[in-house]
């Protein structure tokens, strides 16, 4: 059965992998993949193409560590498709120096979070369509050294690089489960996954080769798994490493908390909407 599948972070890497693996699965899957760059997002339609001999692949642009820009690109979405079956939030970061956005958000967080975030419930009712709606969240292992600090989520006094791109992570667990809990009676799964530690260019900021356990290739298999898997389809809210669902034990109140915050944060300090 044919898929509309909605890919971050998808011109390298993992993202890339799972792109050109989901539109071959299937030739009458329907790939849309979100880039920044016009030139590398061309490319890597070209190369999903010919490793897959699907044609139905479409692009959009976007910097998606600009919330503003997330909403323009869902607009645009909206105004070409009307089902998601399945929306893969991969696109991140992993930066050494603070770098704020435009809108005063820290780099790591905004890209790593705020904005798989602010996409997925944008995209609700578009995956509501879908007969089996999946979101899944690309995480890391490196979540289990963070914290969730509300005074230094966006290192209003204090940066560290490492500490940001694990707090992220949490994050995005605390928000799989805390978004499967709020869509418990309805037909949308959302599941995250650890890919393992892979050389990609989420490390290019790096003054160091990080040690490495698998090839893009190899992790992507992790999402590529959840996302075509129809026994996974009432799976929610669950961690995935290897194929296999990982205990996290997360403080639920404060799940509960950072999602509060999170709206917060994009209702009042950015005056955006979150539906």
């Amino acid at each position: 059965m044919s898929k509309t599948i909605l890919i971050t972070g998808a011109t390298s890497g993992i993202g890339l992998e799972m792109a050109k693996s989901m539109a071959k699965l299937d030739q009458s899957n329907k790939i849309i993949i979100i880039g920044r760059n016009l030139e590398k997002t061309q490319k890597a339609i070209k190369e999903i193409q010919v490793f897959s001999e699907n044609t139905d692949i479409d692009f959009l642009l976007a910097d998606l560590s600009l919330m503003q820009e997330v909403l323009t690109v869902v607009k645009e979405f909206k105004s070409k498709y009307s089902i998601l079956d399945v929306l893969i939030n991969n696109a991140g970061v992993y930066l050494p120096n603070k770098i704020l956005t435009t809108e005063g958000l820290e780099l790591t967080v905004a890209t790593n979070y705020f904005s798989p975030f602010y996409l997925s419930n944008l995209l609700l009712d578009n995956l509501k369509l879908s007969e089996a709606g999946k979101i899944i969240n690309v995480s890391s292992g490196a979540y289990s050294s963070g914290q969730i600090n509300f005074n230094n989520f966006n290192s209003q006094e204090s940066f560290n690089g490492g500490q940001n791109y694990c707090n992220s992570k949490l994050a995005i667990n605390f928000f799989t489960q805390e978004l499967a809990k709020r869509l418990k009676n309805t037909k949308v799964a959302v599941n995250a996954f650890n890919p393992g530690k892979v050389a990609t260019n989420l490390n290019r900021h790096l003054q160091f080769i990080p040690s490495t356990d698998f090839t893009a290739i190899d992790a992507a298999e992790n999402g590529i798994w959840l996302a075509s898997n129809s026994s996974l389809n009432k799976i929610s809210g669950k961690y995935f490493y290897l194929k296999q669902i990982q205990e996290l034990n997360l403080n639920a109140n404060l799940q509960t908390e950072l999602w509060n915050f999170t709206e917060e944060t994009l209702n009042k300090k950015l005056k955006l909407e979150t539906r």
